[in-house]
């Protein structure tokens, strides 16, 4: 067999062939089994969809880890002012004549020094008190500027609200303040009228009480009612050191119409009682007046016609009666002559009667509206004087009060070192306070509950429990021996009147359970001595004395029979029997709010406002 010659070229071509081929193969594997064509470079990491999702599952874990632990305290601040400054100032070489303002606290060496004399705060005039025992609308959530007493759910309930009002001379503290800041008095580079604003910060309630010996205790501070949207704003310390907002944060909240006007004269409870209105107190006795005076013209027609009844039936037969004239011309009646039949006569021709007053004489709602602050009054705007009040929606029953007043204002240069000489002190002091007012008179606020001992039974004692609920007192008799709790829930049967039409009238009988439960256990009857006044003769004489408790350890007592009950527990039998057969109607929340520009609380109709946040 011949040999075939061949070149070098296919002698070896087929293993270059089979080379390439490996080549592309490996390539092929690498990149579409081991590497994978859907892998991420995640944090320099070349990552499969597998690792990737291991990679945020560990990461997780060490996130929940670290969340568990307790947080780390971080290092003390440390102020990089300085440095700030020395670089603004290396960037600006050569510029001296130029003055940019940068960031810095008050004391910057950049602000000249001044020096002023710090403005005091007018006393505060013409105080009055007022204390209503009220059905109101109480919210059952806490308010605040997010959730305001207009908007929360309420319920109706009795509470007793206390309020102190007084007079604010305005133009003076204005003046005061202008004279400080931004008179003439003072050198032109110092003058402010930024300082010069007045922006209202406190009003400060105390109350002090009565202690069983008849002295008072020490002064309190009265926190801001339960339907205050604004109470935690004004939470602040009067130490600069203390203070855990902000300077420039409280001048920009005190200088909200919302808030300085809700401090001067924050809202009242909305009254759900369909007779009963609130007024501050300058007012409120010129309404309780008012009311007086409709209850006696609204009577005035029945006694009228009891009168003519009585006459008609005493005409026939009454025999008439003759006066004895008065001896040795002193004043007297005078029976007979031409001067008593000129009187008469006189009298009859002209007989006195009662004038009515006009309504502008006793349009109270038209001086209310007088009186408060409109919701879109600036600071500047204010009268002269302008009336502020406090409430107090915290008393306790059968305690006795008095209170003071004050007011503060910001102080427009606390922080700074700007005081004068002489009034060093106030170089920390956030809030300028005027004195406080004089202690008012005195305020008892009346028990919702009482034991009325009535006398003893061969079965126990006989006690009325008196309770004092949604404007009424109402009142059930329990007969107990010692051991006995108190009280307890009866079936009261009660005639509801619904008018048909302008003439007729209908009743009907409902049962309904009323709660007389006090808490309270009966302990024993003793003997005791008592020292009574007849006639301007004092005298002893033995009683029964009615011992109960509400805790097992501290024992209350009342003798036992009307005759001996103290004038307060006489007073409440005497409401428990002119409340026997009235009816206090108790509206539903909607238009019974006054507007909210008035802040104040009652039912004379008009729709809250939500205030602005």
């Amino acid at each position: 067999m011949s040999r075939i010659k061949e070149n070098i070229v296919e002698r070896y071509a087929h293993f270059a062939i089979l080379g390439v081929a490996a080549l592309v193969s490996l390539a092929l594997v690498a990149m579409f089994v081991i590497k994978s064509p859907n892998s991420k470079e995640i944090n320099g990491r070349s990552l499969g969809p597998g690792q990737i999702d291991k990679e945020i599952l560990s990461k997780a874990k060490m996130l929940d880890t670290k969340l568990r632990q307790d947080p780390k305290p971080k290092g003390r601040y440390v102020s990089r002012y300085g440095q700030f400054e020395k670089i603004f100032a290396m960037s600006l070489e050569g510029y001296e004549g130029l003055n940019f303002p940068i960031p810095s606290s008050h004391n910057s060496a950049l602000v000249a020094q001044r020096f002023y004399d710090v403005p005091s705060v007018p006393d505060l005039s013409d105080v009055k008190i007022s204390y209503v025992r009220e059905v109101a609308f109480v919210p059952q959530v806490k308010v605040d500027a997010n959730r305001p007493y207009s908007k929360v759910e309420t319920t109706a309930q009795d509470i007793d609200l206390v309020t102190v009002e007084a007079k604010l001379d305005f133009a003076q503290l204005a003046e005061n303040f202008r004279k400080a800041f931004n008179s003439t008095e003072i050198e032109s580079e110092w003058r402010d009228p930024e300082l010069a604003k007045v922006i209202f910060a406190k009003v400060e309630l105390q109350r002090q009480y009565r202690l069983d010996d008849s002295t008072w205790s020490e002064w309190e501070n009265v926190g801001r009612t339960k339907i205050d949207a604004y109470a935690d704003y004004m939470n602040f310390s009067d130490n600069l050191n203390e203070l855990k907002k902000g300077l420039d944060v409280l001048r920009i909240q005190f200088q909200s119409n919302d808030l300085w006007q809700d401090l001067l004269q924050p809202q009242a409870y909305d009254v759900a009682q369909a007779d009963l209105k609130w007024y501050p107190p300058s007012l409120y006795s010129k309404y309780l007046k008012q009311k007086k005076e409709a209850e006696r013209n609204r009577l005035r027609p029945d006694r009228a016609k009891r009168d003519e009844s009585r006459t008609s039936r005493g005409a026939r037969g009454a025999r008439p009666t003759r006066r004895q004239p008065a001896a040795n011309g002193l004043a007297g009646p005078n029976v007979g002559g031409a001067n008593d039949r000129g009187n008469r006569a006189r009298r009859s021709r002209a007989p006195r009667q009662r004038v009515p007053r006009t309504e502008k004489d006793i349009n109270l709602d038209q001086q209310y509206n007088e009186l408060i602050i409109a919701k879109n009054t600036n600071v500047e705007d204010l009268p002269d004087t302008v009336s502020i009040w406090a409430h107090d929606d915290s008393p306790r029953p059968n305690t006795t009060y008095r209170y003071r007043l004050r007011i503060g204002v910001l102080n427009p240069i606390v922080g700074r070192n700007w005081c004068n000489k002489g009034f060093e002190s106030y170089n920390d002091k956030v809030v300028l306070w005027s004195e406080y007012t004089e202690p008012t008179s005195e305020v008892t606020i009346e028990g919702k509950e009482y034991i009325l001992p009535v006398s003893q039974t061969a079965k126990g004692v006989k006690v009325t429990v008196a309770k004092y609920n949604l404007g009424l007192w109402q009142a059930h008799e329990f007969i107990v021996s010692p051991g006995d709790k108190i009280g307890g829930v009866v079936e009261v049967t009660k005639t509801l009147n619904q008018r048909r039409n302008d003439r007729q009238t209908s009743s009907k009988k409902i049962v309904e359970e009323v709660d007389f439960s006090t808490g309270a256990t009966f302990v024993r009857v003793q003997d005791a001595t008592i020292t009574v006044s007849k006639g301007g003769i004092d005298r002893e004489v033995k009683v029964k004395e009615f011992v109960y408790t509400y805790d097992g350890e501290n024992n209350l007592s009342a003798y036992i029979g009307k005759r001996y009950w103290t004038p307060l527990m006489l007073d409440v039998s005497k409401k428990i029997k002119a409340d026997k057969n009235k009816e206090v109607e108790i509206l539903s929340r909607q238009g019974v709010s006054r507007s909210r520009d008035s802040r104040g609380g009652g039912n004379i109709g008009g729709n809250p406002e939500e205030p602005p946040l």
